[in-house]
């Protein structure tokens, strides 16, 4: 949605009693964005750790059968 777009729609939803600047709608765009994303990417990173240490120890089961079937 365009910052026309977001400040019509406040102002509708405010039946004209809210009527902000295009510049408290870019601020808020910024701070919501960065918001968002810090806590995205920490989700991310959070989820690719769980991943890597889920594959390692599957891989090293993994590992450890094939060996024991090849030993026995």
């Amino acid at each position: 949605m365009s910052v026309d777009g977001i400040k019509s729609f406040i102002r509708e939803i405010t039946n004209n009693k809210v009527n902000i600047s295009k510049g408290t709608i870019y601020a808020w765009k910024e701070d919501i964005s960065n918001k968002l994303n810090k806590s995205e990417y920490e989700k991310i990173k959070e989820e690719l750790i769980n991943s890597k240490k889920d594959n390692f120890i599957n891989y090293t089961r993994s590992l450890i059968m094939s060996m024991y079937k090849c030993v026995y």
